[in-house]
């Protein structure tokens, strides 16, 4: 599962020799324009000017990095952590300050983080009441705020997963 941000673009195997052509699933959480650009249009843009095949060979090395960095922090490190850290990641890309902490602009369930995570939606509950008794993080309207991301922070370096 990889966060999009804006203007963000996949589906470059299908692109180079159009023979590794599979389905991609996609979901958004807030509303979004897709568009669907044929693999032969890009190619043929892509042989006039060489500068996009370097674009999407350096997606690809950067999008493979993060999936490595990813399956590294799923299967090594403990839950809390790893919750941790998409809360914090989610906080630096779609996060807002406000006088409360940093708010998530994103309406995310318990059910979104275990799936982010690789988790079940209890242990999320779990997590989530503790940091909320701590003060660390609130949930307000629907979207989670960072009440203490510094605390947070701290918290993607547990040693134990209880």
């Amino acid at each position: 599962i990889i966060d999009q941000t804006e203007n963000a673009w996949f589906g470059e195997f299908a692109i180079p020799d159009g023979t590794n052509t599979r389905n991609l699933d996609a979901q958004t959480i807030d509303e979004a324009d897709v568009v669907v650009v044929p693999a032969g249009a890009i190619r043929d843009a892509a042989s006039k000017n060489p500068i996009i095949y370097q674009q999407m060979i350096g997606k690809v090395i950067n999008d493979s990095r993060g999936i490595y960095q990813l399956l590294s922090w799923l299967s090594f490190y403990p839950f809390r952590s790893t919750l941790a850290r998409r809360l914090v990641m989610l906080a630096n890309d779609h996060g807002q300050e406000n006088e409360l902490g940093t708010v998530i602009e994103l309406k995310m369930s318990q059910s979104d983080f275990a799936l982010l995570s690789l988790g079940s939606r209890q242990r999320v509950n779990m997590i989530l009441s503790e940091w909320r008794e701590r003060g660390i993080v609130d949930k307000r309207s629907a979207r989670y705020v960072i009440l203490d991301i510094d605390a947070l922070k701290r918290e993607v370096d547990v040693e134990d997963d209880d």
